[in-house]
């Protein structure tokens, strides 16, 4: 019986690590999924710049909690604090260039402006840099 449940204690705690290693890497997916969102709205061509702007304002809603969600969780998955540290900055870089974007075409009655070309030019140039680095981060061995 005894040797039965150390057998059973051995086989079921890697299985509850790997559980919560994967419920990390979920957080950290979910954020890539937020990135992705924000560029798929950007450059969608079937959309309006109102309708942009939209879609726009409920991911900025969303924009603190995926903030807090990466700054914790990527700190399981990358050990380097400098590595750490540059990619919250390039998060919070994205999600201001995405308010700037918004307020932009708003200001320039829905229309796009030499200014919000600059921040889709930033946004589209960056957020592949980022998940790409999320996605390294994730890799057995990762950074």
């Amino acid at each position: 019986m005894i040797k039965q449940l150390i057998i059973c204690f051995f086989l079921f705690v890697p299985l509850a690590a790997a559980a919560q290693s994967a419920s990390r890497a979920d957080s950290l997916w979910a954020v890539e999924n937020y990135l992705t969102s924000i560029q798929q709205t950007i450059n969608n061509p079937k959309l309006t710049e109102k309708q942009r702007i939209i879609h726009l304002d409920s991911l900025t809603r969303l924009a603190s909690g995926y903030k807090q969600l990466f700054a914790a969780e990527l700190k399981k998955f990358v050990s380097d604090d400098r590595e750490c540290e540059n990619m919250n900055r390039s998060l919070n870089y994205i999600l201001q260039s995405m308010v700037l974007y918004k307020s932009d075409i708003k200001n320039n009655n829905y229309k796009r402006s030499k200014s919000s070309n600059t921040e889709l030019a930033y946004l589209n140039n960056n957020i592949p840099r980022l998940i790409s680095s999320i996605s390294k981060s994730l890799l057995p061995g990762g950074k």
